[in-house]
């Protein structure tokens, strides 16, 4: 809660405070915004949880999953989309297994997640290595063709070169006849 509060400016707490009284307890001021900004329609700052290997953000009614590389940078392609609240995620918590979130207006929401979501989201990276590896199989067989041109016409070049030499030789052979 008390990142929640940070986020408020310090006039607004001061407002607050003097509304209430000196003493302000969280139950009072958890009413306050509740009352104040949740009912405007106002948007939370997005809530993220950084791991070693893991980014997880919260964007509007979904929460999203980034795995990182080895220098910590994240990847652009989101891995693991979870849905189901009816409003913007606020907040959430991950425990091992268990991802516990909760928005503006609703009760928590408890999702497990399952390694058949890690299988799927393992072969899905699988699926587009395997399909990156296609891709340079063709450019690797369109090389391969090319090359085979390229020797087909060396050996064309070889077969002028000596059709040359022989026509050389023939108009050697002419001079010689004509000089007899």
């Amino acid at each position: 809660e008390l990142v929640l509060i940070t986020v408020f400016s310090c006039t607004t707490l001061l407002h607050a405070g003097c509304h209430y009284g000196t003493i302000v307890e969280h139950n009072v001021l958890l009413y306050y915004f509740a009352s104040r900004w949740l009912s405007q329609g106002n948007r939370y700052i997005p809530w993220l949880i950084l791991e070693k290997k893991v980014l997880w953000l919260s964007q509007g009614q979904h929460i999203v999953r980034f795995k990182r590389s080895g220098s910590g940078v994240g990847s652009r392609n989101s891995g693991l989309v979870l849905v189901g609240h009816a409003d913007d995620v606020c907040r959430f918590v991950r425990r091992g297994d268990v991802l516990i979130s909760g928005g503006r207006l609703t009760l928590p929401r408890m999702e497990e997640l399952t390694d058949k979501r890690e299988n799927l989201e393992e072969l899905s990276e699988e699926r587009e290595h395997l399909e990156d590896l296609s891709e340079e199989n063709e450019h690797l067989e369109d090389l391969s063709e090319e090359r085979k041109h390229l020797e087909d016409l060396s050996e064309e070049i070889e077969h002028l070169e000596d059709l040359s030499e022989e026509i050389e030789h023939m108009e050697e052979l002419s001079e010689e006849r004509k000089h007899l």
